[in-house]
């Protein structure tokens, strides 16, 4: 990183679940004048996780489409997120390209993960990890969602992760598509090993 980019002292590097797999984390390291949340090393590539810009809408409404088909959301209801969500509302890079989001909101119950996608020709690489790794340990209570009953690979990423089902949710999506209601309740740290 040169001078011109910023630099901080690390606040830890965490091992994953996936093998060679390691997140590091800052408090508030700039990455190209944006704050950046967490970098993760994975297979050679650096998958860098920031807050979402403005400029990165176009692309994340790229992955939204991409993921989502007839259910995405338009662009204006991400610029509502970002205007909520400062802080939560996150994109993940694999080097130049953004290749996924995440969007988590909080109230006085908890946090609520609304959305998160990553782009078809980038997944099972670590980017949804590596932005869940960069928002749980943001959090002081219990990180929840709603994934579809239909949605096998996210159901066992989330899982796999440490979320367990609370509750099925007739008709979420709408008429015949039922949805889990999920939760995380545990830190990062005691949800998958220790740090």
């Amino acid at each position: 990183m040169g001078p011109d980019q910023g630099s901080v002292a690390d606040e830890g590097v965490r091992p994953t679940p996936l093998k060679g797999i390691f997140i590091r984390t800052y408090a508030t390291l700039k990455l190209n004048g944006a704050p950046m949340v967490a970098q993760a090393r994975i297979n050679g590539s650096s998958i860098d996780v920031r807050r979402f810009e403005r400029r990165d809408l176009n692309r994340v409404v790229e992955i939204e489409l991409a993921s989502f088909g007839r259910d995405a959301w338009p662009a204006d209801a991400f610029l509502e997120y970002w205007r909520e969500s400062l802080e939560l509302f996150l994109i993940a890079r694999l080097g130049r390209r953004i290749a996924g989001y995440s969007i988590t909101r909080t109230n006085w119950r908890g946090a609520e993960l609304e959305s998160i996608a990553v782009d078809p020709r980038y997944r099972g690489r670590g980017i949804a990890q590596a932005l869940l790794d960069a928002t749980v340990p943001r959090l002081s209570g219990p990180l929840r969602l709603m994934v579809s009953r239909e949605n096998e690979p996210a159901l066992r990423f989330y899982q796999q992760y440490g979320f367990v089902r609370t509750r099925l949710v007739r008709r979420y999506y709408g008429a015949g598509r039922d949805a889990w209601r999920m939760r995380l309740d545990r830190p990062l740290a005691d949800a998958r090993g220790s740090v």
